[in-house]
């Protein structure tokens, strides 16, 4: 009778052959090859510089990943087996040999594997992005920048933004609950109250809870609208657009930033400098150090030529001294919102679910009651808070942002 090994075909109609069992070392030697072979063939896709991959080839590293696995335990079994068996001295030391060689093996493919799924797999930050960027391909994203800009402020032509912020509280409650169709009606209601006029608006967007963007049919009709008096509408205001640009190194002695009234100085700066200020504050609430007799502070203008004009040319404060100046991009600093804990967005537009910065739950962090001591972020599940700076994923965020710092437009985009 012949012999088959294991999952030979047998011809309909022949003899039922012997079944022999493989050795299971063959076995699993031809394993360790298969997978050797398509880790070469992995290895050989991935190797032109690509740091990602498809999902396909990520589902077959784990298919690897898991054969590994399964083989290690087939070591295990197998050993187990020999001891039980006592197999002659030679046989043993011979198995012996094979197994460890095998092992070893086992263990350059396992590191391998992790090199590739934790290099290859790694999605790009943006600071990965601007640091294997050549000058031309920085050049050609801030240019895509310049380009958005300006169809931003070409929009802005026919857009109008009511501010809230002082209205009753009744309103407040109304913008809170009221649907975009009443608040929009409403709004078509003052307007022709006031103006006399059968205008209407072409629809609204709620940037936030306070502030109302209504979006007109021509730039005529933003004109008029913009001249309307919001006042008789619970205490509503029109928000002008606003253009800032920073200066490190002013005198306290000559900027106060934090007075509440600085209309002097902002006279003084007009008149040096030959633009009109519509405030000053300063760069940050919370300076490193706040006894330094100097500041970094941030000037608005409502015309971006007299701020693109001040970064050109600088700002020059009382003493005489002139002072350089850069654009304002509060889009490059990190913001975190304490509702969700998510990047990019405040708390007073979150839609998302409450997570706790603290111990990750499901309530905001100030209603956070843990009697655990140590805290959980809610990104990366280390005991730390969810705003800590040495958060990795705070730290993929700040790197993102810095990477968009270099291809903003140096200067705000200006449509005639």
């Amino acid at each position: 009778m012949s012999a088959v090994t294991l999952g030979t075909p047998v011809p309909e109609g022949s003899p039922v052959p012997m079944l022999v069992k493989r050795d299971p070392w063959t076995q699993f030697e031809e394993c360790l090859t298969d997978m050797l072979g398509e880790m070469e063939k992995m290895l050989q896709t991935t190797s032109n510089g690509k740091k990602t991959i498809t999902a396909a080839k990520q589902q077959k590293l784990k298919e690897i990943k898991a054969k590994l696995f399964d083989a290690t335990d087939t070591i295990k079994r197998h050993t187990e087996d020999h001891h039980n068996s006592m197999p002659p001295p030679s046989m043993e030391r011979a198995n012996t040999e094979r197994m460890e060689r095998m092992e070893g093996d086992i263990e350059e493919i396992k590191k391998a594997l992790t090199t590739i799924t934790s290099a290859v797999t790694r999605t790009k930050t943006w600071a990965d992005v601007a640091a294997g960027r050549g000058s031309s391909d920085i050049d050609a994203e801030r240019a895509k920048q310049e380009r958005l800009e300006r169809a931003k402020q070409l929009r802005a032509k026919t857009e109008v933004v009511i501010g809230f912020h002082q209205a009753t509280d009744e309103i407040k409650e109304t913008l809170h609950t009221a649907t975009d169709q009443y608040v929009q009606s409403t709004i078509d209601e003052h307007i022709q109250k006031i103006t006399g006029s059968n205008i209407k608006i072409r629809g609204i967007q709620r940037p936030t809870k306070l502030t109302v963007k209504l979006m007109c049919r021509s730039e005529e009709e933003a004109r008029i609208i913009r001249e309307v008096d919001w006042a008789g509408l619970g205490g509503g205001k029109t928000v002008k657009q606003m253009y800032g640009i920073v200066i490190h190194g002013v005198s306290k002695t000559d900027v106060d930033a934090n007075a509440k009234d600085n209309m002097e100085i902002k006279e003084i700066l007009e008149a040096e400098n030959d633009i009109k200020v519509a405030r000053i504050a300063p760069l940050t609430r919370r300076p490193r150090n706040p006894q330094a007799p100097t500041q970094s502070i941030v000037l608005f203008t409502e015309s971006p030529e007299d701020a693109n004009n001040m970064i050109r040319m600088g700002l020059k404060t009382q003493d005489g001294r002139i002072h350089a100046a850069e654009r304002y991009t509060p889009q490059c600093q990190i913001k975190q919102c304490y509702r969700c804990q998510g990047y990019g967005h405040k708390a007073t537009v979150c839609t998302k679910a409450a997570k706790c910065g603290k111990c990750a739950g499901e309530q905001e962090t100030r209603e956070c009651n843990t009697e655990n001591p140590k805290p959980r972020c809610i990104h990366c599940n280390g005991e730390h808070p969810a705003w800590h700076t040495q958060c990795p994923h705070r730290q993929n965020e700040q790197k993102r942002l810095e990477a968009l710092r270099v291809i903003i437009p140096r200067q705000f985009g200006v449509v005639a």
